[in-house]
């Protein structure tokens, strides 16, 4: 998909893909990603190169940013393309202070995500939290891929 698309560039064999932290959108990093000359890449840009020739450059500022980041191919229905999962996002203060987890049912909760759910929806780059339980009710904080998602309402009545 991303040697095609840099094959139908003009000197898409000088090409590498550029991946950038452009900004924020409530708790996670906005991306641009886009074709530019290899020989742009500064010296403290991170390059990697893939098996199939294709250099993957992280401007210097978006280093730290896109740590342990992972870049991959989505054919999935509506959302095929090309998802980024990172495991950093931007630090913020918290509206208000973290809830006490501590208890039988918040743990039982955050185990069942760990175990159960958040490694059916990590695979499309999302996240489940628990962020409270008051009166009964467990609240949820979807982040990653979840941000956005049109599924995500489905994935919280049906997969949650």
């Amino acid at each position: 998909m991303v040697l095609g698309a840099r094959a139908e560039e003009e000197g898409g064999d000088r090409l590498a893909l550029w991946l950038e932290v452009s900004g924020t959108a409530g708790p996670n990093y906005t991306y641009d990603m886009y074709f530019e000359a290899m020989a742009d890449a500064g010296a403290d840009d991170v390059v990697q190169q893939d098996d199939d020739g294709l250099a993957v450059v992280i401007p210097a500022a978006s280093a730290d940013k896109l740590r342990g980041a992972t870049l991959d191919v989505s054919s999935q229905g509506d959302e095929a393309g090309m998802v980024i999962v990172n495991p950093t996002s931007p630090t913020s203060a918290p509206a208000h202070p973290p809830a006490d987890l501590s208890g039988e049912v918040a743990q039982r909760v955050i185990a069942v995500l760990d175990a159960d759910v958040n490694p059916g929806i990590a695979a499309h780059g999302g996240r489940a939290d628990l962020v409270a339980v008051e009166e009964g009710t467990a609240y949820l904080r979807l982040s990653g891929g979840c941000q956005g998602c049109g599924m995500a309402t489905v994935t919280l009545s049906q997969g949650i």
